[in-house]
């Protein structure tokens, strides 16, 4: 008896201790990789802590928000949204039906408005298209879309009184914004800049007009008029995309999405060219769309439905306006028009325009584009 009870107590501390070795090779296997995962953390932070201090160093504060937001748009913004220029500073149609005419007098504005910015000399030319319809492309893309095919389709997006039913007409169905609301004319640039901070003097007064006569015409229009390109110009595109997100979310009645710019041309010799044209004996600005695609790698396939409602209102605008309207320009980059079928980039003028006159053609824009969405013959 006292070998057998010797025996049993010589293995029960055996059999305590592997049992308490397994135990402690659990608890130190967790516990490295708990720590292995905490400086993993901790470098992490690190880092991003140093990156962050570089960008807010050499790209200052608003670059790094700017780099943070574009993080919630979609994933093609990121790879095309700037790709190429939104527009040319050297943008002259060569086409035959460009003539060019004596530079006139420009007009006062007329609401009489004291302005600080001298006229600069400008040269007149008639850059509008001269084909049936207004049916051209200043294509840059590989693209060949048939205009008569495009324009004999549907309105691709529903008919005013049928979103009334489901809306309500107290519900919005445009909104107007400035990418680059900055952007300002030949007599209201601070500076020779062509540009203003003068919410009366640039892009946002023109999108006033717009808006005014939308909804002179029982059209509900929200405008923005938040100057996106105020602190950096590259970067306006991240936040208007953002702003328009977030607009159209809040009211999902929106089904015209216009981005109001105007544009900047220049001829060989350099001289700032005013596109104009007469409209009841007043002169106004021409008119350019622009329509953006997928080439660029956006993952916009219906891009064809927007430049089908463009070749409506380019039908309707050449109608009421002769000479109003330049060739669409066609590009790769899809300037966020994924957004609806009614997304549209309109250049309002140039540089070498007055606000004036880019006013005028706000108000016969607005028009066209109310009597289209009633669903008005053209006449």
């Amino acid at each position: 008896m006292e070998q057998n009870t010797e025996n049993f107590t010589l293995q029960l501390p055996e059999k305590t201790a592997e049992f308490n070795k397994t135990d402690v090779n659990k608890i130190a296997g967790f516990a490295i990789i708990a720590f292995g995962i905490t400086l993993i953390l901790i470098s992490i932070a690190v880092h991003l802590g140093i990156l962050a201090s570089f960008a807010e160093y050499f790209c200052s504060g608003e670059k790094v928000q700017s780099a943070l937001l574009s993080t919630i748009l979609p994933e093609f913004t990121k790879r095309e949204a700037f790709s190429e220029p939104e527009k040319s500073e050297i943008h002259i149609d060569t086409s035959p039906s460009t003539q060019e005419t004596e530079a006139s007098p420009s007009s006062p504005d007329e609401d009489n408005t004291t302005l600080d910015a001298p006229i600069k000399n400008s040269v007149s030319r008639d850059l509008s298209t001269k084909n049936p319809h207004g049916f051209a492309l200043k294509n840059e893309t590989t693209y060949n879309p048939d205009l008569e095919v495009l324009w004999s389709s549907p309105n691709p997006i529903e008919k005013t009184d049928k979103l009334w039913e489901k809306y309500t007409e107290d519900e919005p169905l445009v909104l107007i914004y400035h990418t680059h609301a900055t952007e300002s004319y030949n007599d209201t640039n601070d500076s020779g800049a062509y540009r203003s901070a003068d919410p009366e003097r640039n892009m946002i007064a023109v999108g006033q007009i717009l808006s005014e006569t939308l909804e002179n015409n029982s059209i509900k229009t929200l405008h923005l008029t938040e100057m996106f390109d105020a602190d950096s110009y590259n970067d306006a595109y991240f936040k208007s995309a953002a702003a328009v997100e977030k607009t159209i979310k809040k009211y999902p009645s929106i089904r015209y999405i216009l981005d109001i710019h105007r544009d900047s041309v220049i001829d060989e010799n350099g001289n700032c060219i005013s596109a104009d044209f007469t409209y009841n004996g007043i002169t106004a600005a021409q008119m350019m769309f622009v329509v953006g695609t997928d080439e660029g790698g956006s993952g916009h396939t219906d891009w064809r439905n927007n430049l089908t409602a463009v070749l409506h209102l380019q039908d309707r605008l050449c109608s009421k306006a002769p000479s109003s309207m330049r060739a669409v320009n066609l590009r790769k980059a899809s300037f966020y028009q994924d957004k609806s079928a009614g997304a549209m980039l309109v250049e309002i003028g140039t540089a070498g325009n007055t606000l004036s006159e880019a006013k005028r053609s706000a108000e016969i824009f607005a028009q066209a584009l109310a009597d289209y969405m009633m669903g008005k013959e053209i006449g």
